[in-house]
């Protein structure tokens, strides 16, 4: 089928008629609605059009009201991103049997190309799909089509979208033709009315950007010549106080929530606080949430143990669970604050669906599962943490366009192509895909992947500092880039050059297996900061344009974070850099919620306080088994009954059989080594060598299944024999026996001998 479509666009160029001939309709239209104007509330399916319908079939794509039109107030807008295939479809219409011609005006800005050489297709009748191949910016063109109708139906026309940028249409109209009218071999194009250009000289220097496409414009213009938008629109982030209370329960009831109890306890501004003592508070009832960028909740936990807590969101499109938003954290034992950012995504993490629609929020609910919580100060808020001003920076976030970009950073999608008008863009670019890995934080989780090309941007004349990430947070399996050689170039220039080869890759692999993690750690700084290796170079721009390029293959160059600076500006550009590493931080630990095992708590209960014998005082640790099968933690505290200088087991020749002890550290003792005897009997004798020393190695790991909620456990038998003794660090030992087949039954006897650094 594909091959008959393609013949018939090359007999369309072919034979295609004199463009700027219209034909004169004499027979009325016969689609509602044509210019379509009539607009209503985006649907579950994302459609903004009261007649007009259309599908998002994959990628990222959305519908819209146009903000510009041919004629009328407003017209149909396709914003395709990453991977999209989206189709318009026009109200059905039942037509007899005859020729009909369908057209319509089409408008193009930064459409790009799929990998099959598709940007747009048509239908109209049957369900032949012609490929329009209409690339970059255009502006309104006519198209059309005549099809033969054989018996009487219901019929649309589609108009699709296969390649990131924007696709506007207008006018529409399916009127019948005169039985002897040629039928078009596939779809045919006129010639654009006016491309799209600016209304008059564009200074630079007096320039304002759309706050939608990017575009410069003047301000006395109005409306962005590229997409329609009122350039007098500032973002909804900077109307309205920067913290909008929404509940503080202070009139005595649950008002606006419905559940709950309202108490004169753990009110965290003024006198009361709303307790819910099981399963969820909810508020329904319609909310704007547009301009604030947190939802936050003070929280009052009462018990000894983490508790969780959870939001969900709905919208004017939630249909069920997986659209709407569920948020699950945790809340630590005492007081706390629940944040949740309003850009999110319906369904889960692990398994998002689209973003949350913050103008159309129908409802808000708190659970608390089966222990009870207290609520106060309900409220959203803005993030004013970028905070940190240098003259002439300029910051961009590479990202498939699903979401907003972090505040303060320039969104780039694959859509966002290199114009003179819009001043900065992909260039020449190959993308092999857009990524959005849903963790760390907003800013690094996304990215574009290069094959070949760039990202240039208009700059004056000059020296700059460039700051860029391109390491990957990596995927579901937590997959590492691999490559020999990567480059930076920096108009022509090669900036920065990293190589790999096995060893390296391997020491960069495993840098962490021998690592512990303990409490007083802070994981982002641990680990984050030393997983983003960001690049940082000066370049001097000639000829008013830096063009950067990421050369590379699969996730090579993981495109995501890029930050100019004019290079006088270094010390204020530090500053902003240093900022922006602790608003990436604030998000991480906001998202990740680390949780520590009570140490008060084991397998049995409560443990009671561990008070120390004065000889225990005197060498400074206490020495005590558990059963193997239960988990001593790094903060794990013995009970008096475990406290023991005597290990025993029992084995069968040729097993394997653990021997377990625990040290809690009543002072720092420094190094301390650890080495076993044979084992004797009457028996015979079992040599050292049967028994394998090692330390229990604490790691994070999950606890919740997605891993927003973690903790610090043991996780691993090190093959090490010796250990760093701190106080209030409960270290674990574990020796394994491996029993000879040939040992004679019997009892037999050895010792473990522990070596301090102090010689004792």
């Amino acid at each position: 089928m594909h091959r008959r479509v393609f013949a018939f666009l090359l007999a369309f160029v072919a034979l295609a008629l004199p463009p700027t001939r219209v034909p004169a309709e004499t027979e009325p239209n016969l689609l509602p609605d044509p210019s379509i104007e009539e607009k209503k509330p985006k649907d579950q399916a994302g459609i903004p059009f009261a007649r007009w319908s259309g599908w998002l079939f994959e990628g990222a794509g959305e519908f819209r009201n146009g903000k510009l039109a041919r004629t009328g107030e407003t017209c149909a807008e396709i914003v395709g991103g990453q991977g999209v295939k989206i189709r318009l479809y026009t109200p059905p219409v039942t037509l007899e049997p005859g020729r009909y011609r369908f057209s319509c005006y089409l408008r193009g800005l930064d459409v790009g190309e799929h990998a099959w050489r598709l940007s747009e297709d048509v239908s109209f009748i049957d369900d032949e799909y012609y490929p329009l191949r209409k690339q970059g910016s255009f502006g309104w063109t006519r198209l059309e089509i005549v099809k033969e109708l054989k018996e009487k139906k219901e019929v649309q026309a589609r108009i699709g979208l296969w390649a990131p940028g924007r696709l506007w249409v207008d006018d529409a109209m399916i009127v019948r033709v005169p039985d002897d009218t040629p039928l078009s071999e596939g779809p045919v194009l006129g010639e654009e009315e006016a491309p799209i250009t600016p209304p008059g000289a564009l200074d630079a220097a007096a320039a304002a950007r759309c706050p939608d496409c990017g575009y410069r414009n003047l301000p006395a213009w109005g409306r962005c010549y590229a997409c329609g938008e009122v350039l007098a629109a500032a973002a909804p982030a900077a109307t309205g106080p920067p913290v909008r209370l929404l509940a503080s329960f202070e009139a005595g009831t649950p008002t606006p929530f419905a559940g709950g109890t309202v108490v004169a306890e753990h009110a965290t501004d003024g006198q009361h606080a709303l307790r819910v003592d099981r399963d969820w508070t909810s508020w329904d009832g319609p909310q704007d949430w547009s301009g604030y960028d947190f939802l936050k909740v003070d929280v009052f936990n009462p018990a000894e143990e983490p508790a969780p807590v959870s939001i969900e969101v709905r919208d004017q499109g939630t249909t069920g669970y997986w659209t709407r938003v569920n948020y699950a954290s945790v809340a630590p034992p005492g007081p706390s604050t629940l944040v949740m950012p309003t850009d999110i995504y319906v369904g889960e993490k692990s398994r998002p669906g689209r973003p949350l629609d913050k103008t159309a929020v129908t409802r808000l609910v708190l659970g608390v599962g089966n222990k009870p919580l207290y609520f106060d100060q309900v409220r959203l808020e803005r993030d004013l943490s970028d905070n940190v001003q240098v003259p002439g920076l300029l910051a961009f976030d590479f990202a498939p366009g699903t979401a907003p970009p972090m505040r303060g950073f320039t969104l780039v999608t694959p859509g966002t192509l290199y114009s003179p008008g819009r001043g900065y863009g992909l260039k020449d670019a190959q993308v092999w895909r857009a990524y959005d890995a849903l963790q760390p934080d907003p800013l690094y989780q996304t990215a574009i992947c290069f094959n070949s090309g760039g990202f240039a941007v208009d700059l004056p004349d000059g020296k700059y500092h460039v700051f860029v990430n391109v390491d990957s947070p990596s995927g579901f399996w937590g997959e590492y880039q691999v490559y020999r050689e990567r480059v930076i170039k920096a108009n022509g220039v090669v900036v920065v050059r990293d190589t790999l080869d096995l060893p390296r890759f391997l020491e960069r692999y495993f840098r962490f297996a021998e690592v512990e993690d303990r409490p007083e750690e802070n994981t982002f700084d641990k680990y984050q900061r030393a997983y983003f290796q960001e690049k940082e170079f000066d370049v001097e721009v000639k000829g008013g344009q830096l063009f950067l390029e990421f050369p590379g293959t699969g996730f090579t160059q993981f495109v995501s974070a890029l930050v100019i600076y004019p290079a006088e500006q270094a010390e204020a550009g530090r500053r902003y850099l240093e900022n922006l590493r602790e608003r990436r931080r604030f998000y991480f630990d906001n998202y990740f919620k680390r949780v520590l095992p009570n140490p008060r708590k084991d397998a049995r209960g409560a443990v009671p306080p561990f008070v120390p014998t004065p000889a225990e005082q005197r060498q400074g640790h206490a020495l005590f088994a558990r059963d193997w099968m239960d988990d001593v933690h790094l903060n794990s505290v013995p009970r008096r009954e475990e406290v023991t200088r005597k290990l025993s087991l029992f084995a069968s020749a040729g097993e394997l059989e653990p021997i377990v002890f625990s040290l809690y550290p009543l002072r720092d003792r420094g190094r301390v080594s650890l080495s076993v005897s044979d084992l004797t009997g009457p028996a015979g004798r079992v040599p050292a060598s049967a028994i394998q020393v090692g330390v229990v190695s604490h790691r994070v790991s999950r606890v919740t299944m997605e891993g927003t909620v973690y903790t610090i456990a043991p996780r691993y038998v090190m093959p090490r024999t010796g250990a760093e003794i701190k106080k209030g660090v409960t270290t674990t030992f574990w020796l394994t026996l491996r029993t000879p087949r040939t040992v004679k039954a019997g009892t037999y006897t050895g010792r473990v001998t522990l070596t301090f650094a102090d010689g004792t």
